[in-house]
């Protein structure tokens, strides 16, 4: 079946930056900074450097990570009915978060997020099937930092049965974690069969990790929870200045960090999560545009041509400050290239707004249209004789009354998308109801928080997390 397709790199270009990234790792290398990492790369056969916490890595190593790699895995989720599987050709769309800025529903006015502001992003996400996996969408300013992970955690368990990412930045957090696990699925093993979350690291550029980190993701080697690995060079400031230089500098990332993790656990799931921007020389902000997408189709090839599942962030990086031309144009524009185009594998949910810092629930629901369309674009054209239609087309040569043929009704729906939120009406119609887009978003909004169902959690996993909060509280806010 014929898909919309876009191709950015030629093979030789793939095999030059693939054979560089080599080059790299064997002179350079990644810097683990864990001693953990160290000495299970130098076990292996790498060159490490433990009072800088490097290890270079011999091509040879590097060809059997990526051997090692599996193209397609489970996403398993506390409620089986949203288990998902990565890599089968299927998009799917995680929650974007993380939003220090909420806008609010009833008064529209920007203010800082609050733990409330997440549970109603987890109902509205639960409540969504356009959206099948769960970050924190907003930071809540009212809770101490030290407690926002733990309280995401509580609040994804609770509110929330899809798979989810997690993150721990502190060994602390790491052993919370995985007593909620202990928690939910009774025993953390159980992990390994039905892994409900995805870990996600971020490391830093240029090619260097933070310790405390990698010793967090090797805790999950014994249950091969998938790792969502995203890197987010800017070119410019932590990558080479040329969109080709920051796409090598990652390239040449990925495959060290694979290399650890998949020396540590062989066939360990990993999620590339290939994505790259650049910062504003005037004043310091991220900045997404034409090059972003341009450096994030690279790597997205690049992804690829090692067979690894992968993510983009880029249809949710709109620098507009709330919905308008500007945001419709920046999400639809990465949604076309990465979702329809270049058939990336997860996308993160279109919706914040400022460069990553504002959560708009409204811009959240107007984004489901575009999604439905890219769906319906990543189908592609069905062409056997059955959907050609040739006889149809000879018996009615200028008689065009295909309204009254029987094919026409049983196709039309399967062929052809019905808008939801927009729909497609006359001028009077449209004056008649006299709502902007805005404001028919948030009667959604409200319409979705309604029919949200909160996930059956039993009595004692609540009490267990309870209690595991409380010792988060004496842990982590000391």
């Amino acid at each position: 079946m014929p898909v919309p397709s876009i191709s950015l790199l030629g093979q030789d270009e793939k095999e030059r930056i693939h054979s560089q990234s080599l080059e790299i790792l064997e002179q350079v290398g990644i810097q683990f900074n864990s001693e953990r990492a160290l000495t299970a790369l130098e076990e292996a056969g790498c060159q490490v450097d433990r009072d800088e916490g490097w290890a270079r890595m011999p091509a040879e190593l590097v060809q059997q990570a990526l051997d090692s790699l599996p193209s397609e895995f489970p996403l398993a989720a506390l409620d089986p009915a949203h288990d998902l599987v990565c890599g089968d050709g299927q998009l799917y769309y995680t929650s974007a978060g993380q939003c220090p800025w909420f806008r609010d529903l009833e008064s529209r006015e920007r203010r800082p997020a609050t733990l409330e502001d997440l549970k109603l992003c987890a109902r509205l996400t639960q409540s969504m099937d356009e959206v099948q996996e769960w970050a924190a969408m907003v930071l809540p300013s009212d809770i101490s930092p030290g407690m926002r992970l733990m309280r995401a955690i509580e609040v994804t368990l609770l509110h929330t049965s899809k798979h989810f990412l997690g993150a721990a930045e502190r060994r602390e957090e790491m052993a919370l974690l995985l007593e909620c696990m202990d928690a939910v699925l009774g025993d953390r093993a159980r992990l390994r069969e039905r892994p409900i979350f995805s870990m996600v690291i971020n490391p830093s550029s240029p090619l260097k990790n933070g310790g405390v980190l990698v010793d967090n993701v090797l805790d999950l080697a014994p249950y091969r929870v998938p790792i969502f690995l995203q890197f987010l060079p800017l070119a410019g400031a932590t990558a080479p200045v040329t969109l080709a230089g920051t796409v090598l500098q990652e390239n040449a990332a990925f495959l060290g960090n694979i290399t650890l993790y998949q020396v540590a656990a062989p066939g360990w799931p990993i999620i590339w999560a290939a994505a790259a921007g650049s910062m504003d020389m005037r004043t310091g902000r991220y900045v997404g545009g034409p090059e972003q997408i341009l450096m994030t189709l690279a790597l997205i090839e690049m992804a690829r041509f090692y067979g690894v599942p992968c993510n983009s962030f880029a249809a949710s990086s709109s620098e507009a400050f709330g919905p308008s031309f500007q945001n419709g144009m920046e999400t639809t524009f990465g949604l076309v290239v990465y979702a329809a185009l270049a058939n990336v594998d997860n996308l993160w949910w279109p919706a914040d707004l400022d460069g990553f810092n504002l959560m708009d629930p409204a811009s959240v629901v107007l984004a489901t249209e575009t999604v439905r369309q890219m769906r319906r674009m990543r189908q592609g054209i069905v062409l056997d004789e059955e959907h050609l239609m040739h006889d149809d087309i000879l018996r009615m040569g200028f008689d065009g009354k295909y309204l009254s043929e029987r094919s026409t009704k049983r196709y039309f729906r399967k062929e052809h998308l019905l808008p939801d939120l927009f729909p497609r009406q006359t001028y009077e119609s449209w004056e008649a109801q006299g709502q902007s887009e805005e404001q028919v978003a948030l009667a959604r909004v409200q319409e979705l928080l309604r029919e949200y169902e909160l996930p059956t959690v039993a009595p004692e996993v609540r009490r267990e997390l309870a209690r595991i909060m409380k010792v988060a509280e004496k842990t982590l806010t000391q």
